[in-house]
């Protein structure tokens, strides 16, 4: 389950309606090839009230595909795991959006480093001598966007996962 909660103004019941399309449909209306699109074989519960914020709790299928690391990322994964000490790089251009993220992080017991462009986090990466756990990256960022780093990372650090964010709606 991946659920998401906005304490913002809330919605009213007709655009209510039309919060998992949008989400369905980030292309646009016409477009379900996206990432989302394959959401939609799973169940959403979207709860939403004018003046009470909404969340949206989406429910996506199980895989029981097994996955597929090598042997020593299976090894380091059981020694470490992703625990509260877990090292983050964070990646976006806007310098405040940054040090939120960061700060939020930290609070969680989770250590960071902040990286301004992809290109700045491939430099961090080859630096870290694979010290980083997880990459959490924007989507738009001038240069190279979020899922150019992604596609980059993957190419040469496989066992890395990254996370590919965005703060537009629309």
């Amino acid at each position: 389950m991946l659920a998401l909660t906005s304490t913002a103004s809330g919605a009213n019941a007709s655009r209510h309606r039309r919060t998992f399309w949008r989400i369905v449909c980030a292309g646009g209306t016409s477009n379900t090839t996206g990432a989302g699109a394959s959401a939609a074989r799973g169940s959403d519960v979207t709860r939403s009230a004018a003046g009470k914020g909404t969340t949206v709790a989406i429910y996506l299928p199980r895989s029981l595909a097994e996955p597929q690391r090598s042997a020593e990322a299976r090894n380091a994964a059981g020694r470490a795991g992703l625990s509260r000490r877990a090292r983050v790089l964070v990646v976006d251009d806007n310098e405040d959006v940054r040090d939120v993220m960061v700060a939020y992080l930290e609070t969680l017991g989770y250590q960071s480093l902040q990286a301004a462009s992809g290109h700045d986090a491939l430099e961090l990466l080859t630096d870290a001598g694979g010290s980083v756990d997880v990459l959490l990256a924007d989507y738009a960022m001038p240069g190279m966007s979020g899922a150019d780093l992604a596609r980059t990372v993957g190419a040469n650090w496989p066992e890395l996962p990254v996370v590919v964010i965005t703060g537009y709606g629309d």
